[in-house]
């Protein structure tokens, strides 16, 4: 799928604050990497992007992987928001960040 200038750029942008607030490189993020500390600020932000508005198989292009594994990132975040109250804070704060327009 192809992905417009305009929206990709204003998805890095999203993605480069998540990366920032979270203490990860930006390219860390697009990788495919596994671990816990790559994992959940790559689903925070993919999560985040959908809130905004973009669908799942422009999330799924953006970070080049499959749409099925983008729900499983929303899916995350929704189960560490009830289990986790510390990953439920840092959910919050960066997505207050995210939405305070």
């Amino acid at each position: 799928m192809k992905t417009d200038v305009k929206d990709e750029n204003n998805a890095n942008r999203i993605i480069r604050q998540v990366s920032k607030e979270m203490g990860i490189p930006f390219y860390e993020l697009f990788s495919k990497s596994r671990n816990h500390r790559i994992v959940f600020p790559r689903q925070l932000a993919q999560t985040i992007l959908l809130e905004k508005g973009y669908s799942e198989a422009k999330v799924a292009d953006l970070f080049r992987q499959h749409r099925t594994t983008i729900y499983n990132a929303v899916e995350s975040i929704e189960g560490w928001k009830v289990s986790d109250k510390k990953k439920a804070a840092e959910i919050k704060r960066i997505r207050d960040l995210m939405f305070q327009d």
